[in-house]
């Protein structure tokens, strides 16, 4: 009976290496989308609702957002513009723009290159039935600052949601929905006139 143990445990542990090594490796995300986006963070009490316009080529953001922070609302323009280290933020509400220095880098939406690992994938919806189903990779991701866990489509790598966690400001939770390439209006990611007096 010990053997039979053993020789089990043996296939099994063989099965999982051998059945792990054709893991897909992480995707690339179509480098420039638009998309409507939930973001939330529970410890922050802070929830956002944006339009999203990005742009990986050039390392740059624009949101348009409606910002729940502890039960104050706003409205706020925000352009990244990740290459001039710089990032421009209007409140529509009061008419002011606050111009930031960044100190950060640029990180890629969807599945990041480096020190990522594919958990699993799954098949969303009726399998088999054209246009009824999807099929999505969970891939989890060790950062400077934490960890994240990200959902994306495949074969296209559209991110669906993801779980960013660090120590400092806990998890972050953001939900991607209706992801189309390219950007309708590149003139987005002019510098905002508000800032410019």
């Amino acid at each position: 009976m010990k053997t039979l143990l053993v020789s089990l445990v043996n296939c099994v542990s063989i099965l999982h290496i051998y059945g792990r090594a054709g893991d897909p490796l992480p995707c690339h995300s179509p480098p420039q989308w638009e998309a409507q986006v939930y973001m939330q963070n529970v410890m922050l009490r802070y929830t956002e609702w944006r339009n999203l316009s990005y742009d990986a080529v050039n390392q740059r953001e624009y949101r348009s957002a409606e910002v729940d922070v502890a039960a104050e609302h706003d409205h706020i323009d925000t352009l990244i513009l990740w290459k001039e280290k710089k990032m421009y933020e209007v409140n529509r509400f009061l008419q002011q723009c606050t111009i930031t220095n960044l100190s950060g880098v640029f990180r890629p939406r969807g599945v990041p290159p480096l020190n990522t690992t594919y958990e699993e994938g799954y098949v969303i919806g009726g399998q088999g039935i054209p246009g009824e189903y999807i099929t999505v990779y969970n891939f989890y991701t060790e950062l400077q600052d934490g960890h994240l866990t990200s959902l994306v489509s495949y074969p296209s790598c559209f991110p669906i949601w993801d779980y960013h966690f660090t120590t400092d400001q806990g998890i972050q939770h953001t939900i991607y929905n209706g992801v189309t390439v390219g950007i309708t209006n590149p003139n987005v990611f002019d510098v905002p006139k508000l800032c410019l007096k």
